[in-house]
């Protein structure tokens, strides 16, 4: 008898652990590699920025499933960029958006170095997390 192998998703879920989105799953692409910051990490990372992040334009570069972006809009970041190269994923925040409600967070598939070398603006928190090696320091 041959035995069917479950069919792959393509989504998963993470979840938002404080502010008014407290305890939301949400939709993040499944991409090799991708791995979603921990919860631990996101709320020693938050502790640290309390005092600082409402109000604030944040950056989620590589975002992949943009927790850390959606994790600071929750606790009162009032804009939060996210880049990531990957389709799907930006696809996955755009629908995470929708299911917040919330017109704050701007998914853009784009390569991150490239829109760093465009950028005209300054952001207050760029969160720099990427899943794959990168050569950031080109000379």
């Amino acid at each position: 008898m041959k035995r069917k192998t479950p069919k792959k998703s393509t989504l998963s879920t993470i979840r938002i652990i404080a502010g008014q989105w407290r305890g939301r799953k949400l939709p993040v692409a499944v991409i090799d590699g991708l791995r979603p910051t921990g919860d631990r990490i996101r709320e020693t990372l938050f502790n640290w920025l309390d005092a600082n992040i409402d109000g604030a334009r944040c950056l989620d570069l590589f975002a992949g499933s943009g927790v850390l972006g959606l994790e600071a809009l929750s606790r009162g970041a009032v804009q939060v960029t996210a880049l990531d190269s990957s389709r799907v994923a930006v696809s996955a925040l755009v629908e995470a958006s929708q299911l917040l409600n919330t017109s704050a967070l701007q998914a853009i598939q784009m390569d991150a170095i490239q829109w760093l070398k465009s950028l005209a603006n300054s952001l207050q928190f760029p969160f720099v997390t990427s899943r794959r090696r990168w050569n950031l320091c080109r000379g």
